[in-house]
């Protein structure tokens, strides 16, 4: 989830357009440049209507739900301090990877497993909470460059940018792998797959628009691994692992 800079003159040859007196945004373009902030309202009022059903239901995954409308809240105030971007729409697969990231984790359906083993359930509590401060690493080290949509803003190579081109993403994944651990489904293990393709397909669309900056170049070849490390993947291996062998011993 890098960014690179926004300029009059956009770097991948694209028709993007900047606002001035003489040559006004259609609609259209102006939709655009507020796109990241209506995203962000959606998804905190989709998080705070989890909440208020499960307080209704009294449900068991309350805390959950009330963690993801605060993380909700913290990025759409961060979005909403970061400068405004290009009047101009993502490519068709980054359009279809933003919609399967956000399709995909409605199909997800958790099971009756409950862990009862102290030791597995601390490790994947910690697991869970690693891939979330990542998350959080990563977007205060964007500073005014968090976007949900992509485009030409600042390369960043600070944080967690220093270990993987797209932290972010790499962190959502890997959650995602641990709660289908602890959920093991079709019905998941399919969620799980779309919502991976989907993150590849944003990941692709952002890098053709930045791979134009020869600064993002130099950062490739500093920072060779798009998604995973050992140091990002070993807390979901061994969640996995264990997990597994609790649901089917």
């Amino acid at each position: 989830m890098w960014s690179s800079k926004a300029s009059p003159k956009p770097i991948d040859g694209s028709s993007s357009r900047i606002q001035t007196r003489d040559n006004p945004l259609r609609t259209y373009e102006l939709f655009w440049q507020s796109a990241d902030r209506s995203v962000a309202l959606v998804l905190a009022f989709i998080e705070a209507t989890f909440v208020w059903q499960g307080l209704r239901s009294h449900s068991p995954m309350i805390t959950l739900s009330i963690f993801s409308l605060a993380f909700a809240i913290l990025l759409a105030a961060l979005i909403f301090r970061a400068e405004k971007r290009e009047a101009r729409p993502p490519s068709v697969d980054g359009i279809i990877g933003l919609c399967v990231t956000f399709a995909a984790p409605a199909l997800y359906k958790r099971n009756e497993f409950v862990i009862d083993n102290d030791v597995a359930s601390m490790i994947y509590s910690l697991s869970i909470l690693f891939y979330f401060m990542i998350t959080l690493w990563g977007y205060i080290s964007l500073k005014k460059s968090v976007a949900i949509l992509p485009g030409n803003r600042p390369v960043i190579a600070s944080g967690p940018y220093k270990i993987v081109r797209h932290p972010i993403y790499s962190a959502f994944f890997h959650i995602s792998t641990c709660n289908l651990a602890f959920s093991p489904s079709l019905r998941n293990l399919l969620a799980t797959i779309l919502f991976g393709v989907g993150l590849v397909l944003r990941a692709r669309n952002e890098e053709r628009i930045l791979v134009a900056s020869p600064r993002y170049k130099e950062l490739q070849a500093l920072v060779p691994a798009q998604f995973s490390t050992l140091l990002f993947s070993l807390p979901a291996v061994v969640t996995i692992s264990l997990l597994s062998a609790l649901q089917f011993s």
